[in-house]
């Protein structure tokens, strides 16, 4: 293991560190953080690594890039690869129309199917999807999508009679007790 040396830092990057600590929700974010605030303390590489559950030298790359970089070192870099198609705008605005009745959007069916939401999306923003990317939005975000379940006409009646003695019988009870 390689020995590094001291950080010294003022009183007011100690402050700012903390705070910074403090303040993230990012497990990353706090172990780095946290590693640059160990070595200020004077503590080795192993004692930081032991700590926070790392490789040495691990703990020894967050202090590198910090000495390097400042406060930035902590942030996330942007990861490489495409940008997702569906902002985060778009998404908001899918999920909004998917809880809500397709007919206050203009289509005629009462029930939304995937072809539609994506008919929507691309209308109002623009972006075109596949269907199976709308289904992983929504099973993302707990939107369950479910067929509704047809009932023929003439047992809608009988359901409807069984449902109205089942209330006779209730208020038939509450009144005996």
């Amino acid at each position: 293991m390689a020995k590094s040396a001291v950080l010294e830092l003022k009183g007011e990057e100690v402050k700012a560190v903390e705070e910074f600590a403090a303040a993230t929700k990012s497990v990353r974010e706090f172990r780095r953080a946290q590693a640059v605030l160990c070595k200020a303390r004077g503590m080795s590489l192993e004692q930081i690594a032991r700590l926070l559950g790392v490789h040495w030298s691990t703990a020894q790359r967050y202090i590198a890039r910090y000495r390097e970089r400042g406060m930035a070192s902590f942030r996330d870099r942007p990861r490489p690869g495409r940008k997702p198609k569906l902002t985060e705008e778009a998404r908001q605005k899918l999920l909004k129309a998917a809880l809500r009745s397709p007919r206050l959007f203009g289509f005629l069916k009462n029930n939304w199917s995937l072809g539609m939401l994506r008919l929507y999306l691309k209308r109002e923003t623009g972006i075109d999807i596949s269907e199976v990317q709308i289904w992983r939005v929504l099973n993302k975000s707990g939107v369950v999508y479910k067929r509704p379940k047809l009932v023929a006409p003439e047992k809608r009646g009988k359901r409807a009679k069984k449902v109205e003695n089942y209330k006779r019988i209730a208020r038939a009870l509450l009144k005996k007790g």
